[in-house]
């Protein structure tokens, strides 16, 4: 009966009145969004990377949405104006980022029950640049086999990159995983893998900036390339004393600091979502450093459950342990109108220090007035920029 939230009232209620109607059927009482833990399902959605309700008793677990890969193709779109949960540049990224989904997909079937999934979407609907196919049906974005491969669990996944690109530190290795039965070919001179590359068999220490390709193979058969870029740096990685969220990375543990800045839309890979815990991050310096400024961005989107934080501030230390705050910014959260809201905060000084702390305080519940009132709130933070 409902979805999203959208006008959604009296759940238990409507819930057991639609049961009423056809006993027989299963009835999911809200596709995504605020669950009130009736019904037969419980479905979440999950943009753009799938996710998993965790398994309960006597309901089926449900991924009502998730992906939104968006490719517009040119003379081919409803509007000029179009967009995506992501913003791709080719075939080659939608279909790479189709199976990394899928493969995530198969697993979530496996080890936490999901019992049913569904891919936004097939085709570009008006605006939304999201489809396997264009608006006019006229172009097909990816390979269908490749599709009908991935959709059946009938394809060797690529290995999983762990970290999957961006800076390293150089102390740090990079990691290949997948299931015990593939054996991992890589290269670190741009080659294409072959059956007959170097095996994986230990984490990979660098060396320098690297760009790494690997391929899974069982028997004749064998996974598409993954290639990862990597660049080395002396700097430290950021401490985070809440975890970010695995689905908006916004880059891995340098993304605060990689010099990349977040963009005008939150999904765009350069934001760093937390979902439900404040955001939490040291620097170290290892050394004492003359900073004359701080800056730290955020974007809401309250549509998406993301706000601004509540409180957001700057702190600094020589020792790591006693810290001093230079400034808090305090945001009164209210209604704002749709679409993305970015805000930047700035902080002054001029003396020497090795730690700096930046601090955002979630609201962690979405309030009464919003749509998903007593869901799980978002912040999402980008560039930390030290002068």
């Amino acid at each position: 009966p409902f979805n999203e939230g959208w006008g959604q009232y009296d759940t238990e209620r409507i819930t057991k009145y639609v049961k009423l109607l056809d006993p027989t059927r299963f009835v999911n009482s809200v596709s995504g969004w605020a669950d009130r833990k009736v019904g037969d399902v419980h479905d979440i959605h999950s943009y753009p990377k799938p996710s998993s309700p965790e398994p309960e008793k006597n309901r089926a677990v449900v991924l009502g949405e998730f992906g939104g890969l968006g490719l517009p193709i040119k003379e081919h779109t409803w509007e000029s104006k179009n967009w995506g949960y992501s913003n791709l540049k080719s075939g080659a990224e939608l279909i790479n980022l189709y199976e990394e989904y899928y493969t995530s997909l198969w697993e979530l079937k496996k080890n936490k029950g999901l019992a049913a999934a569904v891919y936004t979407q097939i085709t570009d609907v008006e605006t939304e640049t999201n489809g396997l196919m264009t608006y006019d049906r006229a172009v097909v974005k990816v390979d269908s086999t490749l599709v009908k491969e991935i959709n059946t669990n009938n394809f060797i996944p690529i290995p999983k990159v762990e970290p999957s690109k961006g800076m390293i530190y150089f102390k740090d290795k990079v990691s290949l995983s997948i299931a015990e039965k593939y054996k991992v070919k890589y290269t670190l001179d741009g080659s294409e893998p072959t059956i007959n590359s170097k095996e994986y068999t230990n984490p990979i220490q660098l060396n320098g900036n690297k760009e790494i390709k690997a391929k899974a193979f069982l028997g004749k058969k064998y996974s598409r390339t993954v290639v990862s870029k990597f660049a080395e740096t002396k700097v430290v990685k950021p401490i985070y004393k809440k975890e970010y969220s695995k689905q908006y990375t916004g880059g891995g543990a340098y993304a605060m600091i990689d010099g990349v800045l977040g963009g005008d839309s939150f999904d765009d890979q350069t934001w760093q979502g937390f979902h439900g815990v404040d955001a939490d991050i040291i620097i170290d310096f290892e050394k004492l450093k003359k900073i004359s400024s701080i800056s730290i961005s955020s974007i809401e989107n309250q549509e998406n459950w993301i706000f601004s934080p509540k409180n957001i501030s700057v702190s600094v230390s020589n020792d790591g342990v006693v810290f001093r705050v230079l400034k808090q910014f305090h945001n009164k959260i209210i209604p704002v109108s749709e679409g993305n809201k970015k805000r930047t905060y700035n902080f002054s000084m001029d003396e020497k220090i090795r730690y700096v702390r930046v601090f955002a305080d979630n609201i962690e519940i979405c309030p009464d007035w919003h749509m998903a009132k007593g869901g799980k709130s978002w912040i999402f933070l980008d560039e930390i920029l030290i002068k």
